[in-house]
């Protein structure tokens, strides 16, 4: 496999920052819509009527049903920039402490297994070694391990297999001296990890959630939520391709927990 460019650390490499750290971005949107509300209300009424009326092979018909679209189309899309700030603002912060991995392993195995075994996608959980515990919050980290590995599965064809290994981060081109990491990785033998992840990687819109539907009911902005869980974890995300280009693996480096809070 080919890996991505390192992203720097405490950054998922996946673009923009936090919500959170643009408090600015919440009320740009909002002035946006506002002031293009009455607008594009005024061309949709001024355009229906006309579109209603007008022989569909008129040349002009064609060009006044786009136009009608758009104002559909960005007024959905200002709400849907508003309805995924609004819940990712409603994440909340994390309470780092200890997290045995073997047990985060375990509990994300007895949630996916029955949808895999359903699927006909051989799922599986390993620990590559003796691994310290990570310093996460167990219940962010949880929901964000469960959105990738679920999307990868349901991506997935009968006969595939999907894998989340951990394991310690022992690669020189990988540690950058940001204290001891853990690796857990989602890799899958179809052809791409989740379906469309690559082309959505390179979108420099996807962190944003731009798609026209509710927020949280595609794989797009169910990872952009994802997204903002691991960056207020603190947790670097590294892709990698195959020979295809597309993207089969993800490594989450997580920070390994300090040697006093490990002795239990």
């Amino acid at each position: 496999m080919q890996g991505c460019p390192e992203p720097a650390p405490q950054s998922t490499g996946w673009g923009l920052s936090s919500v959170r750290d643009a408090a600015e971005l919440k009320a740009i949107v909002a002035a946006v819509g506002t002031n293009l509300e009455r607008p594009l209300a005024a061309i949709r009424d001024a355009v229906e009527p006309l579109l209603a009326g007008l022989d569909p092979k008129a040349p002009a018909a064609p060009h006044l049903g786009t136009a009608l679209a758009m104002c559909d189309d960005v007024s959905r899309l200002t709400r849907r920039y508003l309805d995924f700030i609004e819940q990712a603002e409603a994440i909340p912060l994390p309470e780092p402490g200890p997290v045995r991995p073997d047990e985060l392993l375990a509990e994300i195995d007895s949630r996916l297994m029955p949808d895999a075994f359903g699927l006909g996608v051989a799922w599986s959980c390993s620990i590559d070694g003796p691994i310290r515990p990570i310093l996460t919050d167990r219940g962010l980290v949880l929901e964000a391990l469960l959105e990738w590995a679920s999307l990868a599965i349901s991506s997935a064809r009968p006969g595939d297999g999907v894998s989340l290994v951990v394991a310690t981060d022992s690669d020189p081109a990988l540690h950058q001296g940001d204290g001891d990491v853990v690796l857990l990785t989602l890799e899958s033998s179809a052809d791409e990890l989740i379906a469309d992840l690559t082309s959505l990687r390179d979108d420099p819109l996807f962190n944003r959630a731009v798609c026209l539907g509710e927020v949280g009911s595609d794989p797009g902005s169910r990872l952009a939520l994802s997204l903002e869980r691991l960056r207020l974890l603190g947790i670097a995300i590294r892709a990698e391709s195959g020979p295809n280009g597309l993207i089969r693996a993800v490594r989450f480096r997580v920070p390994a927990a300090p040697p006093r809070s490990c002795s239990a």
